[in-house]
């Protein structure tokens, strides 16, 4: 992680990137486990046939820039790079034997702009661009005025968010 105090003599920034990876260990599917162990199968062998492989590895890298061009306006903008990578070998996700691995990157960038309209009350705006190879593309808004009186602030925001759904709903191996 890297932050700069005075980027290009224009606010400041940061950038990072970090590596994520799994190991399932000695993890197995306890309902397959015991699907097996009705069928007659014994107990070590049901769990060795009940395994779970995870050597899943995810690449994120992010920035983002703050600054004020005026006094009263703030801008803060970035992005955000996350390469997917699971191996589960077959055993969760369809990506076992005799397939091709997943891979999947998704791509984030957002603006978010900040005015001190008049004494105490600030407007603010912001969007969110998101693209993910799997489930497609994303754009979330956000408008709000805070008001601040005192102790208390007050404040009313209208947001649309989004959340991409996780690679076992595009890619889980129900066989």
């Amino acid at each position: 992680r890297v932050r700069f105090d005075s980027f290009f003599g224009l606010g400041s920034a940061f950038l990072q990137a970090y590596l994520t990876g799994n190991d399932a260990g000695d993890t197995y599917n306890l309902d397959r486990s015991t699907i097996l162990r009705l069928q007659g199968v014994e107990k070590t062998q049901s769990i060795e046939l009940s395994g779970v492989v995870d050597k899943s590895k995810v690449y994120d890298a992010e920035f983002q820039h703050n600054f004020s061009p005026l006094e009263g306006h703030f801008i803060t903008w970035g992005g955000q790079w996350s390469l997917w990578k699971p191996n589960t070998e077959g055993t969760l996700l369809n990506d076992g034997p005799n397939r091709p691995p997943i891979t999947v990157n998704e791509v984030g960038a957002y603006l978010q702009y900040e005015n001190e309209m008049v004494d105490k009350l600030r407007m603010t705006a912001i969007g969110r661009y998101d693209y993910n190879e799997a489930f497609g593309e994303q754009f979330s808004p956000k408008v709000g005025l805070s008001y601040t009186a005192g102790n208390h602030n007050f404040r009313i925001t209208y947001n649309k968010a989004y959340q991409n759904p996780d690679l076992t709903n595009g890619f889980l191996n129900v066989t």
